[in-house]
C-alpha cells in the first residue's frame, strides 16, 4: 500500500473516531439540574381539598407535589393540580422541579394551609368617609385572622388582625372604588385556613 493510500486510510479512521466521541458527548451528557420552584401557592379551597399552584423552575420538564412529606403528585405539568385531602387538618405542601433526565430538584414549601372551619359571616359595611367597617364571626383556637383586600377585583394589599378581634376598619380607602374583603383564619405555626368574602361595598 503506498504512502498516499495511508495517509487517506489514517484520515478515514481519524474522521471516524472523532464522529464517535462527538455521538457519544451528546448522549452522554446530562440534563441540567432543575431549578428552585419559585411563584408556587396553596390554598384550602374547601374542608376536604387544597389546590395547588406548581409555580414554575428553571431547567423543570415536571414538577412532583408532596403533602406532609408524602408524594402525591409525580411528573405532573400543571400549573394547577387540587388534592384532596382530610377535613381538620394542617397539611404542608411542597413542589420538586423535575429535569428532563427525570432528575428531581430541591423541594420547596409553597404553602401551610389548614382545613380547619372557615371564617364565617364576613360582612362589610360603610363606616364614615373613604372608611369600610368588617365584621367576621369569631373563631375557636385561631392565632390571628388575614384580611385580604381587593380593590375593584385586583388584590390591593393585606393586613392582620389579632385572634381576640371580630372587626376591623379599613381606611383611606379610595373614594368611588368597590372593595370586597376576604377574612381568613390563622392557625398555630402559621398554617392557613379558609378565607370567606364579604359582599362588594363602594367607598364614599
Amino acid at each position: 500500500m503506498g504512502l498516499k493510500a495511508v495517509r487517506k486510510m489514517l484520515a478515514i479512521v481519524i474522521a471516524a473516531a472523532l464522529v464517535l466521541t462527538s455521538t457519544i458527548g451528546v448522549f452522554a451528557a446530562p440534563s441540567p439540574t432543575s431549578g428552585v420552584v419559585s411563584g408556587g401557592s396553596a390554598e384550602a379551597t374547601k374542608t376536604t381539598s387544597i389546590t395547588v399552584n406548581l409555580g414554575s423552575a428553571v431547567n423543570a420538564e415536571t414538577y412532583n407535589v408532596y403533602v406532609n412529606g408524602e408524594l402525591k403528585y409525580k411528573n405532573v405539568k400543571g400549573p394547577f393540580v387540587t388534592i384532596e385531602v382530610s377535613k381538620n387538618g394542617n397539611y404542608t405542601v411542597e413542589v420538586a422541579g423535575v429535569n428532563k433526565g427525570g432528575k428531581e430538584g430541591e423541594k420547596t414549601v409553597v404553602g401551610k394551609v389548614s382545613t380547619k372551619k372557615k371564617a364565617a359571616k364576613v360582612k362589610a359595611k360603610r363606616a364614615g368617609k373613604k372608611a369600610v367597617k368588617v365584621s367576621w364571626k369569631k373563631l375557636k383556637k385561631v392565632s390571628a385572622y388575614k384580611i385580604a383586600i381587593y380593590k375593584d377585583g385586583e388584590l390591593w394589599k393585606t393586613v392582620n388582625a389579632s385572634k381576640k378581634k371580630t372587626s376591623k376598619t379599613i381606611k383611606k380607602l379610595t373614594k368611588g372604588a368597590k372593595y370586597k374583603f376576604v377574612v381568613t383564619p390563622v392557625y398555630d405555626n402559621d398554617y392557613i385556613g379558609i378565607g370567606k368574602a364579604s359582599k362588594a361595598v363602594k367607598a364614599k
